[in-house]
């Protein structure tokens, strides 16, 4: 009873400093994006053809007007972003670590793009503010996957692992994860888009 809730209690503890370190690792490249805007001229070399093909699909998928689609698009999207920070953590981390920097470089860059094309801050504010509480889904599912690398190293280490306390702690989490990302996409498709 007592180490069960002295572990359970190190988890807490150890999957907020997750969740601290996943924010940052997305926020490095984000503010480096946003300080370098006029010196990078990256609209060319990021956009590659499975981002072009994607925003394509989307706009798309807006212009017919079809939202129901629109929503399970930017859901899947979304899930699948946070699924390879999950993944990642099998690889040490590295993925997880990966997936967050291009994550949050693509994120800045795609608000400097709006608003070279004309876009006033205000009205990008606007249209990004309701929905932005996906970032929570994605810093959430980049820490599971710090979690799951330590609890590898971990296992590499000592041999041992408490299954139980580790499926309970990435299960519950990766459920707030999709419950994040599901009320995200919705909020970005009937509350931020006109």
């Amino acid at each position: 009873g007592a180490k069960f809730s002295i572990n359970l209690d190190l988890m807490k503890c150890t999957l907020f400093n997750f969740i601290l370190a996943a924010t940052f690792f997305w926020f490095l490249p984000f503010v480096f994006r946003l300080v370098f805007i006029n010196d990078l001229n990256v609209y060319e070399i990021n956009h590659t053809e499975l981002t072009t093909n994607l925003f394509e699909k989307l706009s798309d998928i807006y212009e017919k007007g079809d939202k129901y689609e629109l929503f399970f698009e930017i859901f899947f999207n979304n899930l699948k972003s946070c699924v390879f920070n999950i993944v990642g953590g099998i690889m040490f981390g590295l993925g997880t670590l990966i997936n967050l920097l291009m994550n949050g470089f693509v994120t800045a860059d795609m608000l400097h793009n709006s608003y070279q094309k004309g876009l006033p801050v205000t009205l990008i504010i606007k249209h990004t503010l309701p929905h932005s509480i996906e970032l929570l889904g994605v810093w959430l599912s980049g820490a599971i996957g710090f979690y799951i690398a330590r609890q590898l190293w971990n296992f590499i280490r000592h041999g041992k692992i408490n299954m139980f306390l580790f499926f309970k702690i990435v299960g519950a989490n990766f459920f707030a994860t999709v419950i994040i990302i599901l009320v995200a996409a919705f909020l970005e498709v009937y509350v931020s888009l006109p």
